[in-house]
Order: C-alpha cells, then structure tokens, then sequence
C-alpha cells in the first residue's frame, strides 16, 4: 500500500483488515488516528465534531493512494492529466522539508517536532 510507504509519521500499518462494504470484501490499513491527527501534510480536524478521526481526504497518504489507483487504472473516472503533476514532498515529523526541490519554501514547524 503506497500510503504505507509515504506517511512521514508512520502513523499507517502494513497489517490490516478486511472489511466488507456492500457485498465487496476490501483490504485496509490500521490508522494510528492520534498520530495521525498530528500531520502537516493536509491531514485536518472534522470541522463537525472535534472527537471525531481527522480528515484526511486532502492527506498527503490520500493524494498517493489515488495516484497509485490512478497509474494502475484501478479507477474509472480517470483524466486527460494525471492528478499529480509535481514531485512529491513532504513534512516529516521534525517538520523538515522532505523532497522539495523549491529553496525559497520554508516550514513554519522547522525544527519544532510534529
């Protein structure tokens, strides 16, 4: 699993479950969720209830998941441009810049620990 391999807080596992939505049996990643809430990467509280699993739709493990199902044509809905058209990067949890070529861009979170 890509999202596995690109979560700088480790906060995914290679072991998981099967679960079953509909009929369709799926395989899914255990989500260390308090680990998880302490991303830089576009994780983001539920703005609806705060005790809720943040939201990770606009997640750096998201967009590589769907980059991934996107290259293996694992979806339908797919586009003229691939979704992701720079390189990766990313904030790992010392809140060091990992894979940004730009210089100028800097971290707010820069030697604060994530």
């Amino acid at each position: 699993m890509e999202c596995v391999k690109i979560c700088p807080l480790e906060a995914i596992s290679k072991s998981g479950k099967t679960i079953e939505i509909c009929g369709k049996k799926m395989k899914i990643a255990d989500v260390d969720y308090e680990k998880c809430s302490k991303c830089k990467n576009g994780v983001l509280p539920d703005m609806y209830y705060e005790k809720a699993k943040p939201d990770r739709i606009a997640a750096l493990c998201a967009r590589t998941c769907l980059v991934h199902l996107e290259k293996h044509k694992r979806i339908n809905n797919l586009f003229e441009i691939g979704f992701r058209q720079r390189n990766v990067w990313k904030i790992d949890k010392h809140g060091e810049i990992i894979g940004q070529k730009n210089e100028n861009f800097k971290s707010k979170n820069k030697g604060k620990g994530v």
